[in-house]
Formats: C-alpha cells, sequence, structure tokens
C-alpha cells in the first residue's frame, strides 16, 4: 500500500476556536483505460467547529484524478483508494490533514517483454514522464473557495527513479518559488526541485515535499 497525504485550509481568516469533529468519505468511479486503472470522483470532508462559542458546521469536497499505470497494478490486489486518517486544527482557519491509501499498485513490478522484444529491451529509448499535480489555491477568497477543488494526479508510480511508498502535497501559494516553500516547510530546495521535474510552479499546483 502507498500513503498519499494531502493539506488544505479552509475557512482563512475565520477565528475558529476548535474543532469538533471531523469526517472523510470518498465517492469514487474506477475505470480501466488503455494505460492502466483510474480513479476520478470526490473525497468529502465534513465536520463541525466551534466559532465564538457557536457550533457550525463546515464542508469540503476534494476532486481526485488517479490514474495507476498498466505496469504498476497488482495482480492479487485491486486498484483502490481509501481514506486511512482525517484531522482538522484551528490554524488560520481549519488546516485539514488528509491520509490516502492507495492498494493494488506494485512498487518492483516490472513488465515481461517477448523473448523478440529482448534486443530492442537493450536499447535505451528516452522517456519523459512528469508527474503533475493541480489544485484550487487555499488561499483564494471565500467566494471561490465554495467552488469545489481540482486536483489531478497523473502517473504518480510510473517513474522507476521516483518511487513513492508515502507522499506528502501542499497547495502552492500565489507567487510561490521553490525557494518560499522549502523555506516554510524546511525542507532542501534542491530536493524539492528534483522530486517536482524543476516544473514551474503556478497558483493552483499541489507541490510534493521531499
Amino acid at each position: 500500500m502507498k500513503e498519499m497525504n494531502i493539506e488544505k485550509r479552509i475557512l482563512k481568516g475565520l477565528a475558529i476556536d476548535g474543532v469538533i469533529d471531523v469526517e472523510a468519505k470518498t465517492e469514487l468511479d474506477y475505470r480501466r483505460e488503455s494505460g492502466g486503472m483510474r480513479a476520478v470522483g470526490p473525497v468529502i470532508i465534513s465536520g463541525h467547529c466551534r466559532v465564538e462559542n457557536e457550533v457550525r458546521s463546515f464542508s469540503e469536497t476534494l476532486e481526485l484524478d488517479v490514474l495507476a499505470p498498466r505496469i504498476k497494478l497488482s495482480n492479487s490486489e485491486p486498484f483502490t483508494i481509501e481514506v486511512l486518517k482525517v484531522k482538522g486544527v484551528a490554524d488560520d482557519g481549519i488546516l485539514l490533514m488528509l491520509d490516502l491509501g492507495i492498494h493494488g499498485i506494485e512498487d518492483n513490478k516490472t513488465e515481461t517483454l517477448p523473448p523478440a522484444l529482448d534486443e530492442l529491451a537493450e536499447k535505451p529509448v528516452p522517456v519523459q514522464t512528469e508527474p503533475t499535480v493541480q489544485a484550487v489555491d487555499e488561499t483564494a477568497p471565500a467566494a471561490e473557495e465554495a467552488e469545489a477543488d481540482f486536483e489531478s494526479i497523473e502517473d504518480l508510480f510510473d517513474d522507476a527513479d521516483n518511487v513513492y511508498t508515502s507522499c506528502c502535497l501542499v497547495v502552492a501559494k500565489a507567487d510561490d518559488t521553490y525557494e518560499t516553500i522549502a523555506g516554510r516547510y524546511q525542507v532542501d530546495v534542491n530536493e524539492l526541485r528534483n522530486v517536482n521535474k524543476n516544473k514551474g510552479i503556478e497558483p493552483k499546483m499541489l507541490i510534493m515535499l521531499p
């Protein structure tokens, strides 16, 4: 099983006294494609918090789109995504921390080529893989926060040089750079660039932390 960790801040700027309870559920649709298995659908997070001695409810929906490459699919376990843990803390609004478990992926699985293709397999072929992860900026105005976030996690497991048993994704803010994100989360800026393929940072992107 792989783990995926996602953080999302909601109700930014609201004075939250505390989070009473929080829960999460998935409503994913699984479909087989030529390149592998895809899981698409919402993760719905809801709960209650206390604001100025009043109990208020909150809800947040994250739209997931996860493609598991065919070569990494397990023969013994179906590809599924489940909620392992969800937590919410009062932190300039509510900081939601979601842990997802991804089943049916094998890190060490390789594709077996027919004997006739052995000669071709010996010749290196340049391949470019750029996992792309995007989400709506957590610092967006309240009116925009009402819209569902969109996250795309494409081919997260297809790079043989970067196989992750777990990962932590954070939302890039406006005007963020690798340097500002590295400083905020106290990680090495060069490692941060490497795990994200040195891809240009834009608002509404999810950035993987090393």
